[in-house]
């Protein structure tokens, strides 16, 4: 079980993967209960139609994560303790925190790559 402070997210869904391999990415950054950043990416796979998550370790954002997650040190200065307010740690297991966070388009979204995989 896993504990996190903030997400931010889903930063630009990206539909890839060929049509046996097609799957559906979100990605997310936050920081987790012991002060550290994350980042992950909460993966639709179409074919099997369920949500999985992969953790990218900060240093190895390549050239497809740069186009997607915001370029937050362009960001206006902002009081260093801003993200770590006193809001509850939510517990549990990350794929479920995550998708508490998708919209209802972002499952229209994954429904309908779903329904006409078939």
């Amino acid at each position: 079980m896993s504990g996190i402070r903030k997400v931010f997210g889903p930063f630009h869904p990206i539909d890839s993967g060929g049509k046996s391999q097609r799957h559906i990415d979100f990605h997310f950054f936050g920081i987790r209960a012991d002060h550290s950043m994350a980042m992950w990416v909460l993966r639709f796979d179409v074919n099997l139609r369920a949500f999985g998550i992969h953790s990218i370790p900060i240093g190895d954002v390549g050239a497809k994560g740069r186009k997607v997650i915001p370029d937050i040190s362009k960001a206006e200065v902002v009081h260093k303790d801003a993200f770590l307010d006193e809001s509850p740690i939510e517990t549990g297991r990350v794929t479920d925190i995550l998708r508490k966070k998708l919209r209802p388009e972002h499952f229209a979204m994954c429904t309908a790559a779903a329904i006409l995989q078939r």
